[in-house]
């Protein structure tokens, strides 16, 4: 059981995956978006007053719990890192989130260590999948709905699976992930896209020779609130309904400590409308650790 106090965001320990960093367009990267934007989920780079504990009973379970400072600045750039007050109006955002760690097929491998009779004493590893499931529930009387107010509460689910299902060898990291996530916040008179399911497959050491580099496909579909559609609607267009992204890179990794990633992306009904051509987005991203 570990206890965490201080200050940090949501998104350090919650609805979060390594996955999620290989994609380029922030519908994925880094967190389930509309569990950032539907309620005040804190996130990098806006730490805020947080506890957090974690009980980690076996290698398989790990039940987490957090409770998190809501404010109206809590967004804000301009305060540097420094604002470290709690103001009377301010609200909290609590998430509890049960993950599952399985390994399938599991098989001896070597484990380097000696059994004391000079051979390698052998363990057993399998495909490894990650999963889990979060309820968060923010109560704070600031959160603006689309018709005008402000609602007192939110609340919402998010849900994460990824695993391994082609491993090139017994033991390694080698090979064919599948991954699927989703967000869904049914407070539509608050929440931008209720709905948001994103899936990929990502492939580790897909070419011969290039055992660490990462192959990408990645899909990420937002489902846009009719209130929301409402309050942005412009007389003689269509009302606003969703929005898709299909996305491939590939992440050369250069060195151990540097990569390169091109990357291509193709928007679907951008804004969500129709009204606005389907879009082509070339980018690439590189990376140094240091």
């Amino acid at each position: 059981m570990t206890l965490k106090l201080g200050r940090f965001s949501a998104s350090d320990d919650f609805n979060a995956s390594p996955f999620y960093g290989y994609s380029l367009n922030n519908g994925i990267d880094g967190d389930i978006r509309n569990v950032l934007f539907d309620t005040r989920f804190s996130a990098y780079p806006f730490p805020v007053w947080a506890a957090a504990l974690f009980y980690d009973p076996s290698p398989e379970f790990i039940v987490k719990l957090g409770l998190f400072q809501t404010s109206k600045d809590m967004f804000d750039n301009t305060e540097h890192g420094l604002g470290w007050s709690i103001r009377g109006e301010d609200g909290y955002t609590a998430i509890v989130q049960f993950g599952w760690l399985p390994q399938f097929f599991k098989q001896p491998v070597p484990s380097g260590a000696s059994d004391g009779k000079g051979t390698a004493a052998p363990v057993l590893k399998g495909m490894p999948g990650h999963y889990h499931i979060g309820v968060t529930f923010s109560q704070w009387d600031f959160y603006p709905r689309f018709g005008g107010g402000f609602e007192d509460h939110s609340y919402g689910f998010y849900v994460h699976g990824d695993q391994m299902v082609y491993q090139e060898a017994p033991g390694s990291d080698q090979g064919l992930y599948v991954f699927v996530d989703s967000g869904y916040y049914p407070q539509t008179e608050i929440s931008i896209v209720p709905f948001q399911v994103n899936a990929g497959l990502h492939y580790k050491g897909l070419f011969p020779g290039r055992d660490d580099d990462r192959t990408v496909l990645h899909f990420i579909y937002g489902d846009l609130s009719d209130d929301y559609a409402r309050s942005v609607h412009v007389p003689g267009r269509h009302f606003a309904d969703s929005e898709k992204v299909l996305e491939v890179g590939h992440r050369f990794q250069v060195t151990k400590w540097s990569y390169f990633q091109p990357d291509l992306q193709y928007v679907i009904d951008p804004g969500g409308t129709g009204d606005i051509p389907d879009a082509v987005v070339i980018g690439a991203e590189m990376g140094v650790t240091f």
